[in-house]
């Protein structure tokens, strides 16, 4: 899969990512769901924001050194294009796909270290037995007070009544690697 983008924003909280999912099917069922996360270097981040029209909007708050959900192992390496633009590829990897003729035999493996994820799933908010990217959004929602608790309560595997980055953290483990 290829695609062209411009460089992202950023919003409060989180460093420069790209949310990306693969999902398969039978007919109009999904077989097979996967959500994950590119991040971006900072310096080359820090010379995108730099520029018109990023620069306009201030100083970003959370890099790479300072967000608690990311992981080195999805780090997209960027290169100049040579037109001021960047290019970057990165290889997917993925157990669990159903077998089907013509999966091609992955080149390279990317994984974030597994951690566990206590039953029921955390931030699988509707019970589906994966942790969507929509649901990760609304638990980064809660968690900054922006969204009631009640709108998913899986969140809030402690009791505590709150979303905390732990459970932020162990939902993204979810989604990556998936539900127990």
């Amino acid at each position: 899969m290829q695609f062209t983008t411009i460089y992202p924003g950023w919003y409060r909280g989180r460093t420069i990512h790209i949310h990306f999912r693969v999902r398969t099917f039978r007919g109009l069922s999904t077989t097979f769901n996967f959500a994950s996360q590119f991040y971006f270097d900072d310096a080359t981040s820090d010379q995108v924001v730099s520029r018109d029209p990023y620069n306009t909007r201030g100083i970003r708050g959370t890099t790479t050194t300072n967000d608690n959900i990311y992981s080195a192992a999805t780090l997209l390496a960027l290169t100049s294009d040579g037109s001021g633009g960047y290019t970057g590829n990165f290889d997917v990897a993925l157990n669990g796909l159903p077998v089907a003729a013509g999966n091609p035999t992955p080149t390279a493996t990317a994984t974030a270290s597994p951690v566990a994820t206590p039953a029921p799933c955390v931030g699988d908010c509707d019970n589906g037995g994966s942790v969507t990217v929509d649901e990760l959004v609304k638990g980064v929602s809660i968690a900054l007070d922006d969204t009631n608790l009640n709108s998913c309560v899986a969140f809030d595997s402690d009791g505590s009544g709150a979303v905390t980055i732990d459970e932020l953290v162990t939902a993204v483990n979810a989604a990556l690697n998936g539900c127990p």
